[in-house]
């Protein structure tokens, strides 16, 4: 499902999907494409992130609680939004960020179920340029690389962090069984790659 999102998106055509990569059915992500680099990077986008939302879902039930939104931006949404929230001025790889009643308005308790079933509970944001040259300078394909940073900001959604190395390690070995289920290597043995997702508030 493609639509608009809140940053003033230019709805584009849908992507071309890959029949032999299905995406799985009743998986509560929408796909929001910012910038049309990714129509050409990465055609099968959608049904990726639903295998890894299912594969994530499988060892973790709480994400089934929770719709999330993925949205395939540049790298300078990503350059302000890592500026704004975070206070690093550069572009990342995937953001995520979650959001508590603090987050929104008060909704009207008669309008709350109404207004939930619209709306995500998180967010995850990747950055095209960002991902593409990660991906070249591991030796990884864009869809494997992509895969894992789902996989990672997701984990990081249900409050899984990396700032501690029992935490990393925790998180990094989680992310490494996950992905061996979809057929992806351990992304940690030969690379370095900074991930920088952190969350608002962990769901």
């Amino acid at each position: 499902m493609l639509c608009v999102t809140r940053w003033s998106v230019v709805l584009l055509e849908p992507m071309t999907q890959n029949p032999d990569l299905a995406m799985p059915p009743n998986i509560p992500i929408n796909l929001i494409i910012d910038d049309a680099d990714w129509e050409q990077m990465l055609p099968d986008a959608l049904a990726i992130a639903g295998q890894a939302w299912q594969q994530v879902a499988a060892v973790q039930l709480e994400l089934t609680k929770h719709r999330i939104d993925i949205v395939l931006a540049d790298d300078d949404l990503l350059h302000q939004l890592n500026r704004d929230h975070r206070g690093r001025d550069k572009p990342t790889n995937v953001l995520s960020f979650s959001y508590s009643d603090d987050d929104a308005p008060p909704i009207p308790a008669t309008q709350l179920a109404d207004v939930l079933a619209d709306q995500p509970t998180g967010e995850l944001y990747l950055a095209a340029g960002v991902v593409s040259a990660e991906a070249a300078a591991g030796g990884l394909s864009i869809a494997d690389h992509f895969a894992h940073l789902i996989v990672h900001g997701l984990l990081h959604l249900l409050g899984y962090d990396h700032e501690l190395d029992e935490e990393a390690e925790e998180m990094e070995a989680l992310e490494t069984q996950i992905l061996a289920q979809m057929g992806i290597a351990n992304p940690y043995h030969d690379c370095d790659t900074n991930h920088s997702t952190q969350g608002r508030n962990p769901l």
